[in-house]
């Protein structure tokens, strides 16, 4: 079975009268009226992705005037929709987040026509492919070798030595494509593949790196996507954290939620833009950061 073809997003069909009624709120944008604005606002959030994408076609088209205008409210729409369907994916009743419907989310920042629904269909390919390759007789230990031999010897899955701070490696759907990522991106895509399939899964997040386990009663399996799924021991963990006490030591073995996998991926990206001086983006970041961490408890407690 073959992959997935990658595409672009597929084109969005726009009605006649949704142009119209496009057409009349472009004429409205300079409208220095309070009112008018939140009007207009309303209006194209309810509209969605027919409104950002007929707005992005209208700006090559547009004077310097109104394409800065444009510009801004493509650019804020597309927040806006980012935020909001942030706020869906961590609001679920588990008190967790949805991982992959975040990671996906959160790569509209930079990647806004993203197709996610095609990143959905191959991890599905992943998982469906890799069902061939489980042993026959099944246990954690051979189904994580197994799982490593396919997503980093066969599919090629690694760590981005060569420059690690690209933000693309930070991004699921970079991370897919090019296969290539960082510690905890690359673990991502190990959940996400393996929980396809029933596993007991979660992260494990230490300082400077993060591993993955196998966690259910019975056993405890570590390993390390960034380094093609590496199996290691409790006492190797213990000795890669050897520097920290016991309690700590303890503490980090115990894994990660979702949710804290997620800030950890939003953290290195604040890092990374606030070395590039990019004060937008980390004006989002945190944005969607706050949306992270504020649990559904947090919001109905008053």
């Amino acid at each position: 079975m073959l992959p997935p073809t990658i595409t672009s997003a597929a084109e969005l069909e726009i009605s006649s009268e949704d142009q119209r009624d496009i057409d009349a709120i472009i004429q409205l944008l300079d409208d220095e009226s309070d009112v008018v604005q939140e009007s207009i606002d309303l209006k194209l959030r309810d509209m969605g992705e027919v409104a950002i994408h007929y707005l992005a076609e209208k700006i090559e088209k547009s004077k310097e005037t109104n394409r800065t205008l444009l510009e801004e409210r493509v650019r804020d729409l597309r927040f806006f929709r980012i935020e909001k369907n942030m706020r869906d994916y961590c609001d679920e009743q588990s008190g967790d987040v949805n991982l992959e419907g975040s990671l996906l989310t959160l790569c509209r920042l930079p990647y806004p026509d993203i197709d996610e629904q095609q990143w959905h269909s191959y991890l599905d390919w992943l998982a469906e492919e890799f069902k061939s390759r489980l042993p026959l007789e099944q246990n954690p230990y051979d189904n994580i070798c197994a799982l490593s031999q396919f997503l980093s010897d066969e599919q090629g899955f690694y760590g981005n030595t060569q420059n690690y701070y690209d933000t693309d490696n930070s991004y699921l759907n970079k991370v897919l494509q090019y296969k290539r990522g960082i510690p905890v991106t690359l673990a991502s895509v190990y959940l996400l593949v393996g929980r396809r399939l029933g596993w007991p899964l979660i992260g494990v997040g230490t300082p400077g790196h993060f591993l993955c386990k196998w966690h259910s009663t019975d056993h405890e399996v570590f390993f390390d996507p960034y380094h093609g799924g590496h199996v290691l021991t409790r006492q190797e963990c213990v000795a890669l954290l050897g520097h920290m006490g016991s309690d700590r030591i303890t503490e980090y073995l115990q894994g990660v939620s979702d949710r804290e996998l997620l800030i950890r991926v939003v953290q290195n990206l604040l890092q990374i833009y606030k070395k590039r001086q990019e004060p937008e983006r980390m004006r989002q970041l945190r944005i969607l950061l706050h949306v992270i961490e504020s649990k559904p408890e947090d919001e109905t407690e008053n």
